[in-house]
């Protein structure tokens, strides 16, 4: 898997962690994925892309659908309703450091900036992509994130009473600063510091 090119999705409307986007040359199917088990969770690293799942006993997940892993021994495990669970629990399991991200592997999707697949990405395929899109990869709380600064995290945009709010997370430690309305494009959110 081949990052092609790569930029932030803010989330300055909405009460989301931001996301990078990365448009790859493709996107390894569930079939060449070779998965490890510990415990409840299955998770897979192939050339950077993740898959997990979470799963105890057959269940409502996916909406019953079966899942046919192939193990790293060779052998298969079927996964009926499996959960998705996230990064951050299987960065606790020791799993190989992963993060969210949206990828496409179509380029009229990454101009569109919409239509991407969810999906999971190593830490180091994170940091190659907020490298190529000038920006740094920071940790908090288990997971990574895209960030403009080394310390800290853009979390949300927020509107209190007409004021737009930036929020800022830097290990836990959360600060806010009021800012105009005009400051809010992508181009303009590197003037509004921790």
């Amino acid at each position: 898997m081949k990052i092609l090119a790569a930029k932030p999705n803010w989330y300055q409307t909405f009460d989301n962690y931001p996301h990078m986007q990365i448009l790859v040359d493709a996107i390894p199917k569930t079939a060449d994925m070779r998965f490890e088990k510990r415990g409840d969770l299955y998770f897979a690293e192939s050339d950077g892309y993740v898959m997990f799942y979470a799963y105890h006993s057959p269940g409502e997940g996916y909406g019953g659908a079966q899942f046919h892993l192939t193990m790293k021994d060779g052998s298969t495990a079927v996964l009926k309703g499996p959960w998705s669970s996230r990064p951050a629990q299987m960065n606790l399991a020791g799993f190989t450091p992963s993060c969210d991200v949206e990828i496409t592997s179509e380029p009229a999707a990454f101009e569109r900036g919409y239509t991407f697949m969810a999906g999971h990405v190593t830490l180091a395929v994170l940091r190659e992509a907020c490298k190529l899109a000038g920006l740094h990869a920071v940790e908090w709380n288990q997971s990574y994130y895209p960030s403009l600064l080394p310390g800290g995290v853009v979390k949300l945009w927020q509107s209190f009473g007409g004021k737009v709010v930036a929020r800022w997370m830097d290990y836990g430690k959360v600060e806010d600063e009021t800012v105009r309305d005009s400051d809010l494009s992508n181009e303009q959110i590197s003037v509004v510091r921790a």
